[in-house]
């Protein structure tokens, strides 16, 4: 089958580009021609020569992220064109998108030759600060319901609860209802979550398929999740992720402050909030800030790891499902959708997002269980293999 993806951008800004590349890899390895376009492309887009670029075609567009928002919409406009004439090109049999958003382009393309378009929502409409669609008028209607069924969203509620200037109110509204059209044109929609699957429901009136990737088959470390080892006397707590406000490593740093834990607090990423957090570390010489670092580091203070934690908002984390393949023990906040997953799997505490919730929980490590076989199952379910497989089904 022919396969055209296309995402906005490759940057290795976090877990989506890694989700649309490792699919795609796996697709050719099943003998599907897939093809990855996009707006624009990083120099650390392929993960450090992990992810093979050669089949992804890159329009070259200008970086837009300080763009203000209607300048953003105009250029995506004017961006349609090379998609059109690449898929006039290609003629793929499927069409991928990665966002609410990229399903505007897709949308148009297919009515133009009508081949089907299917959408993989990465993460949440609400939980982005600078998303203005969730004040538009055929979205907002339902924002009481989406903030009562996930409470961390009120955390990502800004200034532009009434949008800007009348020009930018306008582009907002045509923009939400374009966003509602599409996506429910999409011949199949995929998302992380019960929870996302419930908003899709709510906000589109469509059935979504809960539907994750995040390891490789050969990542699975059976041996270190049927007999996982004991928590060392001076443990090594571990967060991998981009550092911003949404990831909320703070609530990490406060907690690991505040705990009486003898060990280290490793954090491997960077972003805007890198100075704030460094200043809330207090100079500490058992808090190590790695910045961004390759695949094969990164693999290496996992493996050192005692436990593996996020107070991410977000309902699916990449990283955590990597931690939980390596038999680490893991921390997530209540906002990670364990039932998606399996409301069984050993290893894995959930607490809420707050410091003294979280610093009880490190406070007691030496006492919390590890790993089980019985993860095996949940985790073959969470592999790229399994992704691509029934992404084309």
């Amino acid at each position: 089958m022919r396969i055209l993806w296309y995402v906005s951008q490759l940057n290795q800004s976090g877990g989506g580009d890694r989700y649309a590349l490792a699919t795609a890899e796996i697709l050719r390895e099943y003998g599907h021609n897939v093809i990855i376009a996009c707006d624009s492309v990083g120099p650390a887009a392929s993960f450090d020569g992990r992810y093979d670029l050669s089949s992804v075609i890159s329009f070259n567009e200008p970086d837009k992220s300080k763009n203000s928002y209607v300048k953003k919409v105009i250029k995506k406009a004017f961006g349609l064109w090379p998609l059109i004439k690449l898929i006039r090109q290609e003629r793929p049999e499927m069409l991928f998108c990665q966002s609410e958003y990229d399903a505007i382009r897709l949308m148009i393309v297919t009515r133009i030759f009508r081949v089907p378009f299917r959408v993989h929502i990465f993460g949440q409409m609400y939980q982005f600060r600078s998303d203005l669609s969730k004040y538009s008028w055929i979205f907002k209607g339902d924002m009481p319901s989406i903030l009562k069924s996930c409470p961390g969203y009120k955390d990502n509620l800004t200034e532009y609860s009434f949008v800007g200037s009348p020009l930018t109110w306008l582009v907002n509204e045509v923009i939400s209802i374009l966003k509602y059209i599409s996506v429910r044109k999409a011949d199949k929609i995929f998302c992380l979550s019960e929870q996302v699957k419930g908003e899709v429901k709510l906000l589109y009136g469509k059935s979504a398929l809960v539907l994750r990737g995040a390891i490789d088959v050969s990542d699975i470390a059976t041996s270190l999740i049927t007999q996982p080892k004991e928590i060392s006397n001076n443990p090594n707590i571990l967060s991998v992720c981009r550092l911003e406000p949404k990831k909320r490593v703070d609530l990490l740093i406060r907690a690991f402050i505040r705990s009486n834990l003898n060990g280290t607090l490793t954090i491997i990423g960077d972003g805007p909030e890198l100075d704030r957090l460094k200043s809330l570390a207090e100079m500490r010489s058992d808090i190590i800030f790695m910045g961004r670092v390759s695949d094969v580091q990164r693999e290496e203070a996992l493996m050192r790891a005692d436990c593996f934690v996020s107070m991410d908002l977000s309902d699916f984390v990449i990283t955590v499902i990597e931690a939980m393949a390596k038999g680490k023990r893991v921390i997530v906040s209540r906002e990670f959708d364990v039932d998606a997953i399996g409301a069984e799997i050993d290893g894995l505490m959930v607490v809420d997002a707050n410091v003294q919730a979280l610093t009880c929980e490190l406070d007691n490590l030496d006492s919390m269980p590890g790993p089980s076989a019985k993860n095996l199952q949940i985790l073959s379910e969470l592999t790229w293999q399994y992704l691509a497989t029934e992404s084309i089904k």
